[in-house]
């Protein structure tokens, strides 16, 4: 062969060699913007620190850890450090239900009467033809499926601000638990209220899973946080979410801050103790909001939902994810989303994509401190971002994050 041809062959192959090497290289540079996305927003002090997850098919394609899980006491944010979940739980408590519902010890359409008797005759706000509002009956029983699709009527203060009295004069407060001992004590309470709709009616955000949380506990018979543990704690392998830390894990819990360039310390004068997960003592275990976890548990909670069955069921799974509330969405402070409801998670609609760049029927939701998932069953893809700010005023920063990582995964599974 002549040495020109000789040396040609060599300039191939060399080339080749080096193919792997610029793949990878390639593959590394998708996330370069998501890195840099979220390094920018530590460093301009928008928040202190946070952890971010993407897992597809099997496998972990994405890792972030940055900044700061306590600033004054510097310390790191790592992969194991403890979140407040906040509305994450509900999902949780979702699952559990359902769970439930497969071993027979619970129908969708159970009144909630059947669990809980103060709720049988409750009354409902309307407007009537005076403008003036005034107190009707029910026209039908309250249901376990309106509770799991937040459409029972049983709301919050924050959501109808201009019914706070209501609230106020049974005790409901914004807060987790507001100072009730006990989750049966607040449902009691969450009794004496109107509701602010018939049931089925529109979404309205607020009490209905810890509505329906005390009716997981009284239809098992056990506490909700025995009951959490053993439907899905234990099955896939979550030993870092509770409702109140041991001792010997309180230390990994991040700081909440507020702020938007200065971060401070959430102060304890809140609504809420923001050092709730770490009193040794507690009995209140909100389904609205009361978990804290790690990024890795969570993920595996919804690996399990998307993968397998030691959680729900194929069938029970798709009704999970199902849009439950017909050509009606979501309503978030007061603000009507493009996407529609299922079982306890909100539904990525045709006009949704814009906000997530997922795939139509993926599902997601977040928590008031700032942790939110974002899970695709069609590309079996999710993403988790948790960092701890408080009020919830990063909504567009989650969404953006969910489309860098949706549109790097899609450039490196085509250069794949």
């Amino acid at each position: 062969m002549p040495l020109n041809k000789l040396t040609g062959v060599r300039a191939i192959l060399f080339a080749l060699a080096l193919l792997p090497f610029a793949l990878r290289a390639q593959r590394a540079d998708h996330f370069a913007a998501v890195d840099s996305f979220l390094s920018a927003q530590i460093q301009s002090g928008s928040v202190s620190g946070a952890v971010a997850l993407c897992w597809e098919r099997g496998q972990e394609a994405y890792v972030f850890t940055g900044g700061d899980a306590d600033i004054a006491g510097k310390r790191p944010m790592q992969r194991n450090t403890i979140f407040r979940l906040a509305s994450m739980t509900k999902a949780i408590v979702s699952v559990a239900c359902l769970r439930l519902v497969e071993r027979g010890r619970i129908q969708l359409d159970d009144p909630l009467q059947r669990y809980l008797p103060e709720y049988a005759d409750m009354r409902v706000l309307f407007r009537g033809l005076s403008g003036k509002d005034t107190l009707g009956t029910l026209d039908r029983p309250i249901t376990v499926r309106h509770l799991l699709t937040h459409t029972s009527g049983i709301s919050s203060p924050d959501e109808y601000p201009q019914y706070a009295a209501y609230y106020r004069e049974a005790g409901i407060g914004f807060g987790l638990g507001a100072g009730f001992r006990t989750l049966e004590e607040e449902v009691r309470a969450l009794a004496k209220i109107p509701l602010m709709h018939q049931p089925g009616d529109r979404f309205s955000y607020g009490n209905s899973t810890d509505v329906l949380a005390r009716v997981l506990e009284v239809a098992s018979g056990q506490p909700l946080d025995r009951l959490l543990k053993q439907l899905v704690f234990r099955p896939v392998g979550m030993k870092d979410t509770y409702f109140y830390l041991p001792r010997s894990k309180a230390t990994r819990l991040a700081t909440l801050y507020t702020g938007t360039s200065s971060l401070i310390q959430v102060a304890k004068n809140q609504a809420f103790d923001p050092d709730y997960p770490t009193n040794t003592k507690g009995t209140f275990f909100s389904g609205n909001g009361g978990l804290v976890s790690t990024p890795d548990d969570y993920l595996r909670f919804l690996v399990s939902l998307l993968t397998d069955e030691r959680l729900l069921k194929r069938s029970t799974f798709q009704e999970f994810i199902s849009n439950q509330i017909g050509d009606k969405t979501f309503i978030f402070g007061g603000r009507s989303s493009v996407n529609p409801f299922g079982l306890g998670v909100a539904i990525t609609s045709e006009k949704g994509i814009i906000n997530n760049g997922a795939s139509v029927g993926s599902f997601f939701w977040g928590g008031a401190f700032n942790t939110a998932f974002l899970a695709d069953p069609s590309k079996q893809r999710i993403t988790l971002l948790f960092f701890q700010h408080y009020p919830f005023i990063h909504s567009g920063l989650l969404s953006q994050y969910e489309r860098l990582v949706n549109k790097a995964m899609d450039e490196k599974n085509k250069v794949e």
